[in-house]
């Protein structure tokens, strides 16, 4: 995804063509992927869910993890860019 060039006119750019890449793409390729909150990875073990007693916001949380993600993957770079 990304080329790297050395010299005085080096640097780094994007490999892989504009339109096939996303904000999504970019931002997991730098960060890894995206938690609203620590209790969305997967193993982590909440203290608000005790037994029977399980967090009410959880499930917002999750949900509004996923519009996100949606959103970050609608338009290519080259959409964004006006390319």
């Amino acid at each position: 995804m990304v080329e790297g060039r050395r010299g005085s006119q080096g640097g780094y750019g994007i490999k892989a063509p504009l339109d096939s890449l996303t904000i999504y793409d970019i931002y997991i390729v730098i960060n890894g992927e995206i938690y609203v909150g620590e209790c969305m990875q997967q193993g982590y073990d909440c203290p608000n869910n005790i037994g029977d007693k399980k967090c009410m916001l959880h499930k917002e949380l999750r949900r509004l993890q996923n519009e996100f993600i949606r959103s970050m993957r609608k338009q290519s770079l080259s959409q964004i860019l006006d390319l």
